[in-house]
């Protein structure tokens, strides 16, 4: 059976849910207006543009995101590809 945990802190009394967003695409358009967006509302954003790899090579993504991992530290990720082909 698969077990999915989310992971919420208590601020100020109330349970809130703080994920990582990995945003993709977010040097203009559309993913730039989300990751502006989350950043406003004190999200963490990450952000994976083709100067920082190349998300055509999944092993490239893989690492990348292990490493991350490692450094940040996260635990919750919201996904967003929105990386044009």
């Amino acid at each position: 059976m698969n077990q999915i945990l989310i992971f919420f802190k208590i601020v100020n009394g109330d349970w809130v849910y703080e994920p990582t967003y990995i945003i993709t695409g977010t040097t203009r358009g559309l993913g730039k207006e989300v990751k502006e967006f989350l950043l406003s509302k004190n999200n963490k954003v990450v952000s994976i543009d083709r100067e920082n790899i190349d998300l055509s090579l999944s092993y490239e993504l893989i690492t990348y995101l292990r490493t991350l991992e490692q450094e940040v530290g996260f635990h919750d990720v919201v996904f967003i590809n929105n990386a044009a082909t």
